[in-house]
């Protein structure tokens, strides 16, 4: 069976960092998320669940309008 994706290889030292910047990287990851979702819960007992929708509404519409922006100017 042939490989449908280039083979990458690396040194032991390269590789070694990579996976140690992917480790900080999950790891961030889930702090973020953690974060994220405390925030969600505080917005929700404070405001009520329908201004946590329109507000993540609006968030996901402001990051599709950057990227869309970003795809015309590209």
């Amino acid at each position: 069976m042939s490989r449908n994706y280039p083979l990458l290889r690396l040194s032991p030292d390269a590789a070694g960092r990579l996976q140690h910047e992917h480790t900080r990287a999950v790891a961030r990851l889930e702090t973020i998320t953690a974060e994220l979702k405390e925030l969600e819960n505080q917005v929700r007992t404070e405001y009520g669940a329908a201004t946590l929708w329109r507000l993540r509404a609006a968030a996901r519409n402001q990051v599709t309008l950057k990227q869309l922006k970003r795809e015309v100017a590209a």
